[in-house]
Order: structure tokens, then C-alpha cells, then sequence
């Protein structure tokens, strides 16, 4: 019996296996390989996230892909690294009259 832990973490997995680079489409197969889980699992797990909107099916394509709440998470969480990156650039520069370059 899966725990609610364990659905967690599978919905992670589900989450991380469409979070790469490019944000490519993937079918429900290429999304369960790369989550380590059975392809009926994923797909409860994709049809759970589409409720939330956090999951989008292309169903012509047979494609999942993140939602955009999702993105917007993931611009939000960007836009606060980089708003850390300049406090750290500008401590920097303070402290040791130089400035941080290619960073």
C-alpha cells in the first residue's frame, strides 16, 4: 500500500521528468521511464496534475507538458535567485572595491 509520502515523491518524479531544459512534450511512456514508474502510475499521476493545471495534455499528440502555474513557480523562484545574485555582486563590491564580472 503507497503511502501518501510515497505518492509525493512519484508526483515529484512525474514533476521532474517534464521539468528539463528545453520543456519538450512527452508522451506518457518517456515520462513513466524517466520517473522510475509503471506507466499506469504516471498516468494517474499526470491526470491528478491536469486537475491542479499543473500538468497539460496534448491529446492530438499524445503529449504531457508542464502547466503554467508551474512555470510561473519556476520564473518566481528565478527571479529571486537572480535579485540574490546582484545583493551578493553589490556586498561584494563593497566590501572589496571590485566588481564581480561575468557572474
Amino acid at each position: 500500500m503507497s503511502t501518501k509520502k510515497d505518492l509525493i515523491e512519484r508526483t515529484i518524479q512525474v514533476v521532474m521528468s517534464m521539468a528539463t531544459p528545453d520543456l519538450a512534450p512527452k508522451n506518457r511512456d518517456e515520462i513513466a521511464l524517466q520517473a522510475g514508474l509503471p506507466g499506469s502510475t504516471a498516468w494517474r499521476i499526470l491526470k491528478s496534475l491536469e486537475k491542479q493545471g499543473w500538468a497539460v495534455h496534448n491529446p492530438t499528440e499524445h503529449t504531457w507538458f508542464l502547466g503554467k502555474p508551474l512555470i510561473q513557480l519556476a520564473h518566481a523562484h528565478r527571479q529571486y535567485a537572480l535579485s540574490q545574485l546582484d545583493s551578493i555582486k553589490e556586498d561584494y563590491q563593497s566590501v572589496s572595491g571590485e566588481a564581480l564580472s561575468h557572474v
